[in-house]
């Protein structure tokens, strides 16, 4: 089997937001997985998100990613499906409750358009720079900004 690193040269390299490529030790893998996982012996199709096998891999994956980022248990951390639109809805949901003051943006491109498009739906909110009049080739200078001392973000 070839390492889990080594990419094939014909997999297209993706780097968008969506699915990318995979190493070809990964796909390897998972094609295995789909006939039978050999801890559980069942096609991984075949298990349920209860059981202990799937519990056991997601505290696994919580552990790694507090290793990795140094958290503690201080805080929470959440597996949520939706992607970056999600995302951008969320944090206003989040941060604006019980609050008056409106959040503040850049709007920087593609992402940030996504970003005040969603929080608009939710709350009026203060664009403090808007490149889009320049095409978007630059980002704003320190001094360009006038951030609010009370906004919520």
């Amino acid at each position: 089997m070839p390492a889990p690193t080594s990419i094939n040269p014909n997999n297209a390299l993706n780097f968008s937001g969506g699915p990318g490529a995979l190493p070809q030790g990964v796909l390897t893998q998972v094609q295995a997985a789909i006939q039978n996982v050999p801890e559980v012996g069942l096609s991984i199709l075949g298990i349920s998100h209860r059981s202990d096998w799937f519990a056991a891999v997601v505290q696994e994956l919580e552990d790694n990613i507090r290793a990795l980022l140094g958290l503690d248990n201080t805080y929470h951390v959440l597996f949520l499906q939706g992607g970056a639109t999600q995302q951008f809805s969320m944090v206003p949901m989040s941060f604006l409750a019980g609050k008056t003051q409106l959040p503040e943006y850049l709007h920087t491109g593609y992402w940030s358009s996504k970003a005040l498009g969603e929080a608009r739906r939710i709350t009026p909110l203060r664009v403090l720079w808007d490149g889009e009049s320049q095409g978007f080739s630059h980002l704003p200078r320190d001094e360009e900004l006038d951030f609010s001392a009370d906004a919520p973000y």
